[in-house]
């Protein structure tokens, strides 16, 4: 029960502008139909109708009955040409006798001998002169066509006892009715539209789609750094830059505090920013005096002609000429190194597990930055070995079900999720802090932030 409710609230979150502008606009639309359509008076006559007999009490109860017997035929009557076509003609009406008879309503009350003529009209005139020529000629036609009493009097006799008035409200339109219609329509095409836009919506776009992940899974709601400096380093003192220590503090209670924490650090989709989280991660953990290195496993586009962990784990380098600082110093780098190595097949080999034992004992924390989940299976190569993976999700880029089956994978591979770190593509937050004046130092020109021994 709890659980509906929740859906429920959180539907009505996210398709809350579109239910109240279709509710706007279809009572809208209920205004515009009303004053754009002709309005319609309605007008009624009553006619009394009785049977011309003895007044003996069994004559009058066989002549009630009998005139109550013919009522159907007198409304049939009412709307026959027989009597509308003088009717027509009296009052000059631009109209046939068959027409006019559509918008007249006929009725009989149950157990009696009063017939009820209503007539619709434009004009709330014409109406009632109507509705006064049809009772007039029909009384006349009734006594015409009835059965013959002596003398060649009529025996059925009819007399009208209400008159048609003009009336001068319209029936309809009925503004407020129409304003009500329209607004109950809007509401259901509001949710019509929220239904289809949840089956077709794929992509992942607030922090509840991440629910496959588990509760609590989500360690932080990002934002992108405003150039190649992490925010962290250039607006300290922003909101966006706390949401990346917030990630920190979560990781180091889910993982606890003793001992080197070695993460990875992967994308679920091909496009993301898990490069950027990687950096304001590593940060966020510097600024508690620890010492932290990140290991790019995925080359990026300015790694040409750099050494890094390619060349250590063919021999080819020695760790300590690889490692460059980052960041303006606060922590340190590995480099993804040459591109034409097989990849696959150094992070698969025994010579990883050295190299990342060396780093747990240098450095307090290790963060190793891997290709997309969906490109390749590298990140779970590397999980396996480390404490867990950290899995960066993109606002409107990744979907839903791409996040299920990276996670589905992680599972049957044995790494732990460590978290999800869910990455905005615009920003949202009101910068607080200054960035920073200088720009970060030329790697080159500074030395690693820890010594290699």
């Amino acid at each position: 029960m709890l659980n509906d409710k929740r859906k429920e609230l959180m539907f009505l979150r996210r398709h809350w502008m579109t239910l109240i502008v279709c509710v706007v606009l279809g009572a809208a639309g209920g205004w515009t139909v009303s004053q754009y359509s002709d309005p319609l008076y309605e007008s009624q006559s009553s006619v009394y109708f009785s049977l011309d007999s003895s007044q003996s009490a069994t004559d009058l109860n066989q002549g009630s009955s009998y005139t109550q017997n013919q009522m159907v035929s007198f409304a049939k009557l009412a709307t026959a040409p027989i009597v509308l076509d003088s009717v027509v003609r009296d009052l000059s009406l631009d109209t046939s006798s068959l027409n006019l008879g559509r918008s007249i309503d006929v009725s009989i009350p149950p157990d009696s001998v009063i017939l009820n003529l209503t007539v619709g009209d434009k004009s709330a005139g014409r109406a009632r002169d109507i509705a006064n020529a049809v009772a007039q000629r029909l009384s006349v036609v009734v006594e015409q066509v009835g059965p013959a009493a002596g003398a060649g009097k009529g025996s059925i006799s009819a007399q009208i006892i209400e008159e048609a008035t003009e009336r001068s409200n319209p029936v309809s339109p009925d503004t407020r009715v129409n304003i009500a219609a329209g607004a109950f329509l809007g509401l259901l095409l509001g949710f019509l539209m929220g239904l289809i836009r949840e089956k077709v919506r794929s992509r992942v776009r607030e922090v509840s789609d991440l629910q496959a992940a588990g509760p609590g899974a989500v360690l932080a709601v990002v934002e992108r750094s405003p150039g190649d400096v992490p925010l962290v380093v250039a607006e300290p003192s922003s909101t966006a830059a706390d949401q990346y220590r917030r990630a920190v503090m979560n990781l180091q209670e889910l993982h606890g505090a003793e001992g080197p924490l070695s993460l990875v650090v992967a994308s679920a989709s091909y496009r993301s920013a898990s490069s950027r989280v990687t950096a304001n991660l590593a940060a966020a953990f510097a600024e508690q005096d620890a010492r932290v290195i990140v290991v790019e496993a995925n080359p990026g586009p300015g790694a040409t002609g750099m050494r890094g962990l390619s060349d250590v784990l063919e021999g080819e380098v020695a760790l300590e000429d690889a490692v460059i600082p980052a960041a303006g110093g606060t922590y340190d780098r590995l480099p993804a190194g040459k591109t034409g190595a097989n990849r696959h097949r150094q992070l698969a080999s025994k010579r990883l597990d050295g190299l990342i034992a060396r780093l747990q004992s240098l450095y307090e924390v290790v963060l190793v930055e891997a290709a997309p989940l969906s490109q390749a299976a590298d990140a779970l190569q590397i999980g396996r070995r480390l404490d867990g993976l950290v899995l960066t999700v993109e606002d409107g880029t990744t979907r839903r079900g791409d996040v299920q089956t990276r996670l589905a994978e992680m599972r049957a591979a044995g790494v732990q999720l460590s978290g999800v770190v869910f990455c905005l593509r615009k920003r949202r937050s009101t910068r607080k802090g200054v960035r920073a004046s200088q720009p970060a130092g030329d790697p080159a020109a500074s030395a690693p932030r820890h010594e290699m021994v």
